[in-house]
């Protein structure tokens, strides 16, 4: 029964590895189409990075956050059935979010230009569009969050002690 479910995890784990990596192929390509397209927003200094390096600006942080993301997404697809792909998604998140805080602290104006402006044109409300990286940033931390917290369990429970072969201090008879 363990392994039944040992496989049905791994079975999930790789599709959420391989959802996370298809998600991030799309953003990272969302932000390079922005980028070949010479969007007006690029040329605008990043809020962020701004405050450490005074020439960097949006097109930077979007070639930077672009290549992070085709690099990790890479990486878990290649990795999938491994454990560490969800450290690698782990780590993009804690990346990603750490930027969004630090953005709100810095007092950058909305809209975030997360996805490269790629989806101005459909028509959909700033909410919207302000709300969707956000939801994968849930999907993506949430989720490998699960993934590494079972894991651990799953790990923690198959090494239990094996009483026959511990050393104890007996008093043979």
């Amino acid at each position: 029964m363990q392994d039944q479910s040992m496989t049905v995890l791994n079975r999930l784990r790789c599709f959420f590895a391989i959802s996370v990596s298809v998600f991030l192929f799309l953003a990272a390509i969302a932000k390079l189409i922005a980028i070949a397209q010479r969007e007006s927003f690029l040329a605008y200094p990043d809020y962020v990075f701004n405050a450490i390096i005074p020439s960097f600006t949006t097109q930077d942080a979007l070639s930077l956050a672009a290549t992070l993301e085709i690099v990790a997404a890479g990486f878990m697809l290649l990795k999938r059935r491994r454990l560490s792909s969800m450290v690698a998604c782990s780590w993009m998140t804690a990346i990603f979010v750490s930027y969004r805080l630090l953005a709100k602290a810095f007092f950058a104006p909305k809209p975030c230009h997360c996805l490269g402006g790629i989806l101005d044109w459909t028509g959909m409300s700033e909410k919207v569009l302000y709300a969707l990286p956000v939801v994968l940033l849930w999907y993506m931390g949430v989720g490998s969050a699960i993934f590494l917290f079972v894991s651990s369990i799953s790990v923690n429970c198959n090494q239990q002690p094996n009483p026959i072969s511990s050393t104890s201090n007996s008093v043979s008879l």
